[in-house]
């Protein structure tokens, strides 16, 4: 047995939880999945289970990972499924698609267009197919 190599005072492991974290919870080998807000894996897997996408999937099927590109959007624990404009916002700027879009990002800037978001719309420009931030002066992400 040896000693704990920590000073006095200093305590050593995980950084404290301050608040929920961003998961992206799908089923194993699906290509639908939800974004979710949560305190830990656990939680954002039963909170994404409860959504139309994943409500008949096994619980043992269900993988939570971390996107921590999202933290900075939880307000508590929630779920962004793509149903409203909020949240497709906020998985097109993360680089999320539709399941039934058809594939093809902006040329420039490399984000999906989503169907509900008219900004989002691609428009041949110059040869490229450009969303309208992108069509704008000084525009997109520059990727």
């Amino acid at each position: 047995m040896s000693a704990p190599s920590n000073p006095p005072g200093v305590r050593r492991g995980p950084r404290p939880r301050t608040g929920p974290r961003a998961f992206r919870v799908g089923a194993a080998g699906a290509e639908a999945s939800v974004l979710v807000f949560a305190r830990g894996p656990s939680q954002a897997k039963w909170l994404g289970r409860a959504t139309e996408w994943l409500q008949g999937e096994d619980w043992i099927d269900l993988r939570a990972t971390r996107e921590p590109a999202a933290d900075g959007f939880a307000d508590g624990p929630a779920v962004l499924d793509g149903a409203d404009a909020r949240s497709q916002r906020i998985m097109r700027g993360l680089g999320w698609f539709e399941v039934d879009g058809d594939g093809t990002p902006c040329d420039r800037c490399g984000l999906y267009p989503w169907q509900a978001l008219p900004e989002s719309l691609l428009v041949e420009d110059g040869g490229l197919l450009l969303c309208a931030g992108c069509r704008a002066p000084g525009g997109g992400r520059g990727r």
